[in-house]
């Protein structure tokens, strides 16, 4: 590796040191004097602290039972050190497998979060979107069923409902959606004439029809067939 000279800013080579060799010693005996020598040192704080306890309440009955099992938990503390260090690189590939997988359910969960979240999102605007339609037919609904009543209203009164003699107060296309409304109904027949006797019958029959209209189209995205024959 070079190293560069604070003084004279040049860069000399220094000769790589090659790494020791393991030996048998280095890698097996030191590593079992290391752990053998915590688990003593374990069972040397456990059984200190229990002959302590057993001296203070005069525990001498369990003190030889509670001895035991100090050397046991050095034992076991021994064990798991030897395991860890021996297996330490294949618990190493397994905590970073875990990680691997993890990070990736990770990004998939987040994937899916994302995606449902837009799902819901469109969802949402479908249904503020169908909601206004709706509304807006309902509102269609009731302009037209006003607009027929007043030519009822003119029609039964002795006056004409013609285009012509109703054009300073109904638009064209308000008078065409009344117009064919009130021959749905049956208001009015196939040749235009009153099919009823009196406007009350008119108006009841009228009324009903158009309160299933608003029904159906409180439930639906649905527009009447005397909307559509009308033109828009």
């Amino acid at each position: 590796m070079p190293i560069r000279n604070k003084l004279t800013g040049l860069l000399t080579e220094q000769p790589e040191t090659p790494p020791p060799q393991p030996t048998w010693e280095t890698h097996i005996v030191i590593p079992l004097v290391q752990n053998l020598a915590g688990g003593i040192a374990v069972f040397a704080l456990c059984w200190t602290i229990t002959v302590g306890l057993g001296r203070y309440f005069l525990w001498d009955v369990i003190l030889r039972e509670l001895s035991f099992w100090s050397a046991v938990i050095g034992g076991t503390v021994t064990a798991l050190m030897t395991i860890v260090r021996f297996f330490g690189d294949e618990l190493g590939l397994l905590a970073a497998a875990y990680r691997l997988g993890k990070r990736s359910a990770d990004s998939q969960i987040n994937a899916l979060i994302a995606e449902n979240e837009q799902l819901r999102a469109t969802a949402r605007e479908m249904r503020g979107t169908t909601s206004h339609k709706t509304q807006e037919m309902i509102e269609r609904i009731d302009q037209a069923q006003n607009d027929a009543e007043h030519l009822l209203a003119l029609a039964y009164g002795g006056q004409s409902i013609a285009r012509e003699q109703v054009k300073a107060y109904i638009p064209q296309r308000s008078w065409e959606r009344a117009v064919q409304l009130l021959m749905a109904s049956g208001c009015l027949d196939q040749n235009r004439y009153l099919a009823e006797p009196n406007l009350a019958l008119a108006l009841g029959r009228l009324r009903s029809y158009t309160d299933t209209d608003r029904q159906r189209a409180t439930h639906e995205s649905w527009r009447p067939a005397w909307y559509v024959k009308a033109k828009h």
